[in-house]
């Protein structure tokens, strides 16, 4: 490629062109805005061994709008949030002010993200850990947490910290010979086995609790098997309880949940596992602390309803593992630490 061919490429994928920009956004928006009025439609052709066999990967587009003729023909025919034609949309379509946020944090290099680098955008990851931990009411005054990839990361830091709480310097020298375990509810989150192989703990070390009629974790289970791994010598690292099972949206009861943790430790002369709470479901019910269900004064009378309230703030996938009031350190390499976090953690 000669000079004048890459200064044109440069000048046409890499320089900001704000009137090109617009006018493709404002095409898709409208196509957007035609497909809600549309019956369904039969069911398209996919074509996947001519994709592969066509992946046009030489081709170069030669403007902006060659790019949007290349996605077009499969960005139609595929339903928005907002359609009303698949229940596997019934999770609300995410608000446009989310929009926004996506937008302008896609104009920007989130690898940078970091203290050193991004000098105020860091200050936003604050101000929303803090939000939500005073919409459920945690550590309010002080609160800590991270955002993370996924509910099974998520899960994964609670996990982890655990692990660093009843077997302290796991983190630099690693599990050796230690006989550890967890404990989940026999509704959770497949992710639950992941992270046990993932941590070293092992899949057969990790004892699942079975539920009562409403999919909540049965507490007697739940102490038999506390009782049972602290007589065989077994460090409890975690209990992850749920709020929301993706499925039957089962609720545990947290608070007795904590009690017996704390009961058994102390029986035992132990350090209490550590609790951690899957809500990547069940947190949006947050918002109807306050909602009276029998004056329900929205009126919702339903005759039938389909609920999958997976991931409900729509256009947001990243989930957030908060703690209590925590400082990160680092090693000598800048490696993330979470030898420390346990100690507010489990407050």
């Amino acid at each position: 490629m000669d000079a004048k061919k890459l200064q044109d490429l440069v000048d046409m994928f890499f320089t900001c062109r704000r009137d090109d920009l617009m006018q493709i956004f404002g095409e898709m928006l409208s196509a957007l805005e035609a497909e809600q009025s549309m019956p369904p439609g039969r069911l398209m052709s996919r074509n996947y061994e001519t994709a592969q066999a066509n992946p046009e990967i030489h081709t170069l587009p030669g403007n902006l709008k060659d790019a949007r003729d290349a996605i077009f023909p499969f960005y139609w025919g595929t339903d928005s949030w907002q359609s009303k034609l698949h229940l596997e949309n019934v999770k609300g379509p995410p608000n446009f002010a989310s929009l926004i946020g996506s937008i302008a944090a896609l104009l920007k290099n989130p690898n940078l993200c970091v203290d050193t680098y991004c000098l105020r955008s860091n200050e936003l990851e604050v101000k929303s850990i803090t939000a939500l931990a005073n919409l459920i009411f945690y550590h309010t005054e002080a609160p800590w947490g991270v955002f993370t990839i996924g509910g099974t990361i998520s899960n994964l830091y609670g996990g982890k910290i655990g692990i660093e709480k009843v077997a302290p310097g796991t983190m630099q020298h690693g599990l050796g010979d230690k006989k550890l375990a967890g404990i989940v509810s026999e509704a959770g989150h497949y992710s639950n086995t992941t992270l046990a192989g993932w941590l070293g703990i092992g899949v057969k070390n990790l004892h699942s609790v079975p539920t009562d009629e409403n999919m909540s974790m049965r507490l007697d289970r739940l102490e038999q098997k506390l009782d049972e791994l602290y007589s065989d010598d077994v460090k409890v690292a975690f209990v992850i309880a749920t709020f929301g099972t993706t499925d039957a949206f089962g609720i545990d009861d947290i608070q007795a949940i904590k009690q017996i943790i704390d009961r058994k430790s102390q029986q035992y002369g132990v350090t209490p596992a550590h609790l951690h709470v899957d809500a990547a479901v069940g947190w949006i019910s947050c918002f109807l602390t306050e909602y009276d269900i029998q004056a329900n004064p929205l009126g919702a009378k339903l005759g039938n309803v389909g609920i999958d309230p997976t991931h409900s703030a729509s256009d947001c996938w990243v989930s957030i593992c908060r703690f209590g009031d925590a400082r990160l350190s680092q090693d000598g390499m800048g490696a993330l630490s979470v030898e420390r976090l346990y100690r507010s953690a489990s407050r």
